[in-house]
């Protein structure tokens, strides 16, 4: 039957005893990070130039800082095109207000969440005010600023973030994401990734291996599902032909006017 023939394909299609390559293969892979960093709120990446007097001519020295570590924090509002690849650089103002600017040759409009290229910028230049929980408008940036009180301390700095796609996060996670087994002999893996914010590092390598393991159940789920239903679907075939030939049975004797002997003899 086409339901059989659906399960046997899906049986065939479920790996057996995956090599160690495959393993690697498969977590190394843009479909598994893509699943992965959809999940993480990787899309702003925040920064600080610290006051030094190599940064005073140009940027030479600079860190990135987890989320909660910045004096503000941004929200994209979804679905809205938005700048990446370019510093947005963010001022502290008195009366819980926010200047924000940029200025670059070039700068790519993309959706954070697909990746999707909407289209390019040249010459780059804004310079706007926003005050605290406002939503910033513009060609280039739809956002809203939020402060975090914990971090509303001196400027230590010139502050920036950045907005990363989601096609641009899969690419560099390919390069920074290494897999490899403990020894020559083990079947355990080892995964390990570089970055600055060693917080944020460990949350993506958690989310890999949470992915990883859905991914897997949720394949078994579907082969057992399957299964399930192709077994009720033969049980029931099976009850409908048990039936069908009793009542043939019963038809025949009624036509051929035969009698029961054990319905006869208990009748006796």
């Amino acid at each position: 039957s086409k339901q059989a023939q659906e399960l046997l394909q899906l049986l065939d299609s479920k790996p057996k005893g995956l090599k160690l390559e495959d393993e690697v293969g498969l977590l190394t892979s843009s479909g598994m990070l893509r699943r992965t960093l959809a999940q993480l709120p990787f899309s702003v990446s925040y920064f600080v130039e610290p006051k030094l007097w190599v940064n005073l001519v140009r940027p030479l020295q600079v860190r990135e800082r987890a989320a909660g570590d910045m004096p503000f924090w941004v929200v994209a509002v979804p679905n809205r095109p938005q700048l990446t690849g370019v510093p947005i650089y963010v001022e502290l103002l008195p009366d819980n207000k926010f200047r924000v600017h940029a200025e670059a040759k070039r700068g790519e409009l993309h959706q954070l969440a697909t990746g999707d290229f909407v289209r390019e910028v040249l010459d780059v230049n804004f310079d706007q005010t926003i005050a605290a929980g406002d939503t910033l408008r513009s060609p280039l940036l739809t956002v809203v600023f939020r402060p975090e009180p914990d971090q509303l301390g001196g400027q230590d700095g010139r502050y920036f973030f950045r907005f990363n796609d989601l096609n641009t996060l899969v690419g560099e996670y390919q390069g920074r994401l290494k897999v490899k087994p403990t020894d020559h002999e083990s079947r355990i893996l080892e995964l390990s990734t570089q970055g600055t914010v060693p917080a944020k590092e460990t949350q993506f390598l958690n989310t890999l291996m949470a992915t990883y393991v859905q991914d897997d159940l949720n394949q078994k789920n579907q082969i057992g599902g399957k299964t399930v239903s192709f077994l009720d679907g033969e049980i029931a075939k099976l009850a409908e032909s048990r039936s069908r030939a009793a009542q043939d049975l019963s038809d025949f004797r009624t036509t051929k006017s035969v009698v029961d002997a054990s319905a006869q003899s208990g009748m006796g």
